[in-house]
């Protein structure tokens, strides 16, 4: 069984109470930052190895378990208001992996919540823009255009959001997919960063929704809170859409730094990735680019309509392009990363 590494919940009785699996990455440490100063009592479901240095000195339960543990989850659902699930695999060594994070670690949490319902409660489940699949026509996606996955990761998480609709007679549930997150903390777009702070830009022909990591945790709240969300898809993009060389030239300016542009092919990640897959499966540890991954930075457009949780959630954003990559890169200067 799980056991609680603090203080339990307070007997305070009028502070909502949220679990937020995932709590101690990138976007969930960011969530579980602004609930906490919301007045929120949080709880976060850790693992004995979880690394939990950007909420550790934060007012929060941490709670023991594992999603692949039923057991260890009846007792961090329990008595909580609202469930953020945030935790999942984003990068594997094996493709079934995917499945058994993202699809049925979500089946357990949800068979954990619907067994704990003294309270009501409100799932909230964090999928992905790769569930959806990228616009064949560059048109941006709505939440009723049929989802066409190409990765095993996408798949997956496709696979975790059918398993929440199975539960939407029993308690309120809600799935939201951001694309492109960036901000303090996110060590994928940091290599980017990184390349451009050494003067070169390189790009590809991608067109892309991003999302700065602070409007999309305003977003999770307005959907875990709002009546309106109940049974709902949404998608949380800033407006607007992004290329990889509005990002450099940008990123170049905040670092003081004269950026040489120079266009990559769209076939030139398939023999990198294959380099480096093979060198994941020796190794057993997984890596960010794999076959798939090389598939999905191959498509011309990732591009979502967020229009749907503007009009419904009061959903909007207040971080540009600009001001999002300019306290992101600040951030990292100050860390030392760059």
């Amino acid at each position: 069984m799980a056991i609680a590494m603090s203080t339990n919940f307070s007997s305070n009785g009028s502070s909502p109470r949220a679990l937020v699996t995932g709590g101690n990455g990138f976007l969930g440490s960011h969530l579980v930052e602004a609930l906490v100063q919301r007045g929120y009592q949080v709880r976060c479901l850790v693992r004995k190895t979880s690394d939990l240095r950007w909420i550790e000195g934060l007012k929060v339960e941490f709670f023991l378990g594992d999603l692949s543990d039923l057991d260890s989850l009846y007792g961090a659902a329990k008595g909580v208001n609202y469930i953020y699930h945030l935790a999942g695999v984003t990068k594997a060594v094996k493709p079934q992996l995917y499945y058994e994070a993202n699809r049925d670690g979500t089946r357990n949490l949800l068979q954990a919540c619907s067994e704990n319902r003294e309270r009501r409660q409100k799932f909230v489940y964090v999928s992905s823009l790769a569930a959806a699949g990228p616009s064949w026509d560059g048109t941006p996606l709505k939440e009723t255009s049929p989802p066409r996955p190409i990765s095993d990761y996408g798949k997956s998480k496709l696979e975790g959001e059918r398993e929440v609709w199975k539960y939407k007679d029993m308690f309120p549930v809600t799935i939201i997919r951001p694309p492109v997150i960036y901000g303090p903390r996110d060590g994928d777009l940091l290599k980017f960063f990184k390349i451009v702070y050494r003067g070169f830009i390189p790009i590809l022909g991608m067109r892309l929704s991003m999302a700065y990591v602070k409007d999309v945790v305003e977003g999770l709240i307005l959907a875990g809170e709002k009546e309106e969300s109940k049974e709902k898809v949404y998608f949380l993009s800033s407006p607007g859409i992004a290329s990889w060389r509005e990002m450099g030239e940008v990123a170049s300016q905040i670092l003081g730094v004269k950026g040489l542009i120079f266009p990559l092919p769209f076939l030139l990640p398939y023999p990198v990735a294959a380099f480096s897959q093979a060198v994941s499966l020796l190794s057993g540890k997984p890596t960010a680019l794999n076959l798939q991954k090389a598939r999905e930075m191959s498509q011309r457009y990732w591009i979502c309509d967020s229009v749907r949780a503007r009009e419904e959630l009061g959903f909007h954003p207040q971080y540009s392009l600009q001001r999002g990559l300019r306290e992101t890169i600040e951030w990292y200067k100050r860390q030392g990363w760059i």
